[in-house]
C-alpha cells in the first residue's frame, strides 16, 4: 500500500470516527496522532478529493493541509459564502493563494467565461498551487 492510498483510507476512517463521535474510543486519538506524525514527516503531497475539486496538500502543513486532510474541507462557512457570491463570468483574485483551495474552487465557479488570478509568493506553496490548477484542468482560466 502506498502512502497516498494509506492516507485516503486513514482519513476516510478518521472522518467516520470523528464525525460519528467515536473519538472517545480508548486510544483512538493516540492512534490517529501516531499515524499523522509518521505520515506528515514525509512531506510528500497527497491528493484529496473534495466536493467540487481535487487538491494536492502537504501533510506536514499544520494549517490548511491538516484541515483539508482531516476534515475534507477548509473554512466551511467561508466556502459556502464563496459559493453564493461567485457566478459564471466573474473575475476573482486570490492573494496569498497558498495551495489553491479558493483558486481552484473559484475557477470552477466562474466557469470558462470567468478568470482567476492567483498570487502565492512561497515557492513550495506556489508549486502545489500550479499542480492543483493543472490537475483540475483549469489552466485556461487561471493565472499564477
Amino acid at each position: 500500500m502506498t502512502w497516498d492510498n494509506g492516507y485516503k483510507a486513514f482519513f476516510k476512517l478518521h472522518r467516520l470516527v470523528i464525525d460519528k463521535k467515536f473519538g472517545s474510543i480508548p486510544y483512538a486519538r493516540k492512534i490517529r496522532n501516531w499515524i499523522y506524525s509518521k505520515s506528515s514527516s514525509s512531506g510528500t503531497p497527497v491528493m484529496v478529493d473534495l466536493p467540487r475539486h481535487r487538491l494536492f496538500v502537504n501533510p506536514a502543513d499544520k494549517g490548511v493541509g491538516r484541515n483539508i486532510l482531516f476534515n475534507g474541507a477548509y473554512e466551511p462557512t467561508e466556502t459556502q459564502l464563496f459559493e453564493l457570491v461567485l457566478r459564471p463570468g466573474m473575475r476573482f483574485v486570490d492573494v496569498g493563494a497558498h495551495v489553491g483551495y479558493y483558486t481552484t474552487l473559484g475557477a470552477k465557479l466562474v466557469g470558462s467565461e470567468g478568470e482567476v488570478v492567483a498570487i502565492e509568493p512561497a515557492p513550495a506553496n506556489n508549486a502545489l498551487l500550479r499542480k492543483n490548477i493543472e490537475v483540475n484542468n483549469l489552466t485556461q482560466r487561471s493565472r499564477t
